[in-house]
């Protein structure tokens, strides 16, 4: 539906939805679409959407197609045919840089098997989605001269559906994954951690806005009670440049039960397209608890194979 009303421009649209939506008689609509070069296509994306909603066996949706039955036929509209996936970057990911976590001076290696996330290039898949299954980091600090996980990633899905006049889908997203988790100022774990979240986005042209509900839930030995379970919003945008991707997202959480540490949390993407299959990615994220803060940032250079 979305291609149907994406070859429309704004007035037909219009039209098209005070038909659908019973505020515009079928009479007065044929009325004003008389001698419309798109006159028939509009008379079929109104019945389209009737049968989207599940209305096609309405007065209203047989009367719609006799109307269009009477009409000439008329070119196709000119759908939108994006880039095929073979076109797109390839599924997996090996990437070299550094940076800082906390003060610390890092290296880092990072690869991801498959497949794809929202700060890629979009090129060849799907809008607003994002699968990444075994993304594994690890980082080695000078300063103390330790090689460490940083992140190991089962798996991780985002899917954003955006909300239309006459649908309003459910947008999520879940991950598991092994993190390290800043206990204090100097001390880190590798906790267990299951992410999820719903709610809702909105998409104009290039950029993407969403907002969840979270809970997350982590296991850690060196937790308090072992374990802790927060809960709470998640702001995100991201938006589609000439040559890269930006990402932001913003999110407070509370502890529910667990480990007691409330969290605030602020994160920047910003990636730029080499090509199809290489690109330069920058990154900064913020933690912010009562008694310190967890900052990282880093650089990345990054080849898709």
């Amino acid at each position: 539906m979305r291609a149907d009303f994406g070859r429309l421009d704004a007035g037909q649209s219009a039209l098209v939805l005070q038909l659908a939506d019973r505020e515009l008689a079928l009479q007065d609509f044929q009325r004003r679409i008389e001698g419309g070069r798109d006159a028939a296509a509009m008379l079929s994306v109104a019945y389209d959407l009737l049968a989207f909603r599940g209305e096609d066996r309405t007065p209203l949706a047989e009367n719609i197609l006799a109307a269009r039955s009477r009409r000439p036929a008329a070119p196709a509209l000119d759908y939108p045919t994006g880039v095929s996936p073979e076109y797109g970057h390839k599924s997996a990911r090996v990437s070299a840089g550094g940076g800082r976590r906390n003060g610390d001076g890092f290296v880092e290696l990072s690869i991801r098997p498959g497949f794809h996330d929202l700060a890629d290039r979009p090129d060849g898949f799907i809008d607003g989605t994002g699968i990444n299954v075994l993304d594994t980091r690890l980082r080695w600090f000078g300063d103390s001269d330790t090689l460490r996980l940083e992140q190991l990633r089962f798996f991780n899905v985002v899917s954003l559906s955006p909300v239309l006049r006459w649908t309003t889908p459910l947008s999520w997203q879940l991950d598991i994954a092994l993190d390290r988790t800043y206990l204090d100022a100097t001390q880190s774990a590798l906790a267990l951690v299951t992410r999820g979240g719903a709610g809702f986005s909105a998409r104009r042209r290039s950029l993407d806005a969403w907002t969840m509900l979270m809970l997350e839930a982590g296991y850690a030995r060196q937790y308090d009670r072992d374990y802790s379970l927060l809960t709470g919003l998640q702001l995100g945008a991201g938006y589609r440049f000439s040559g890269g991707q930006l990402m932001l997202t913003l999110e407070s959480d509370a502890a529910l039960a667990g480990f007691d540490r409330d969290r605030d949390s602020a994160a920047l993407v910003l990636q730029f397209n080499l090509g199809a299959d290489s690109a330069i990615r920058l990154g900064y994220k913020k933690n912010r608890y009562d008694l310190f803060d967890d900052t990282d940032w880093y650089g990345r250079l990054q080849w898709y194979f």
